[in-house]
């Protein structure tokens, strides 16, 4: 069995991994032509690529608890509503919301981020995720939710 470093995830993780702490500035600023005394520091391209990065995650990771949520717990009591009134909770509390605070620590450890707005797009997920999933337990999301493309 192959151990945690030889695993494909690890590799492309690791290919990814967040080690620059973008906080020093070693950009050269391109002097002006009509100006010699101002010149321009161009963007660092390194966060632009990280947040690209960051979002991406963020977005499979919402995506996987809103088909959770939606299968769980939106599906069940949209088709048979008076049936296990304490199973979305069950699965709400107990599984989706702890496991939406628990992600941003381990994915934050995990690609060894230390930049203040990569941290903070890795915390969003926890507070949008726990928002949805406690709108669809108390009967309270938005009317397009509760529809079927069937």
């Amino acid at each position: 069995m192959p151990s945690l470093p030889d695993t494909c995830l690890s590799k492309i993780l690791q290919y990814f991994q967040y080690e620059s702490t973008l906080d020093q500035d070693d950009r050269t600023p391109i002097l002006l032509p009509f100006c010699q005394q101002w010149g321009l520091l161009l963007p660092k391209m390194d966060l632009w690529i990280h947040l690209y990065v960051s979002f991406t995650i963020q977005m499979i990771i919402c995506a996987i608890f809103s088909m959770i949520i939606y299968c769980f717990i939106l599906r069940p009591r949209c088709s048979a509503p008076s049936t296990s009134a304490l199973s979305p909770f069950l699965v709400g509390y107990g599984v989706i919301i702890p496991i939406s605070l628990v992600y941003p620590h381990y994915c934050i450890h995990m690609l060894h981020m230390q930049h203040r707005i990569l941290i903070l797009n890795t915390c969003i997920v926890s507070t949008y995720v726990s928002f949805r999933c406690m709108e669809a337990m108390h009967g309270t999301p938005p009317p397009f939710c509760r529809k079927t493309n069937s």
